[in-house]
């Protein structure tokens, strides 16, 4: 077994959880905006989105992913890019490095 196998197994998680969250953040962003608008007729400078709006963001996302997710992650992971062990490691190190200082 590859000593980068276990870092692999669990970058990928971490990568996705940051990922989800930014997700579900730019889904419900724009949702929460158009249904403060129709309901105060006014665009607050302040927002907190409802929990259906979230709901909603987190549902879409999941279905999503369960839908089309493998082919995204095959075409990506496989046919586009090949990896060895520890290029891989790397990548999704500096992608969640990346996503974690931008999100800041």
């Amino acid at each position: 077994m590859h000593p980068l196998w276990s870092r692999m197994l669990l970058d990928p998680k971490h990568c996705m959880c940051v990922c989800t969250v930014g997700e579900v953040g730019f889904m419900t962003g724009p949702l929460s905006a158009i249904y403060d608008i129709y309901m105060s007729g006014a665009l607050n400078k302040s927002l907190t989105p409802p929990i259906w709006c979230l709901v909603i963001g987190a549902t879409s996302l999941v279905i999503g992913l369960a839908t089309y997710g493998y082919n995204v992650t095959r075409t990506m992971g496989v046919q586009m890019a090949k990896l060895s062990p520890s290029r891989g490691f790397a990548a999704e190190l500096a992608t969640s490095l990346v996503i974690l200082v931008a999100s800041q």
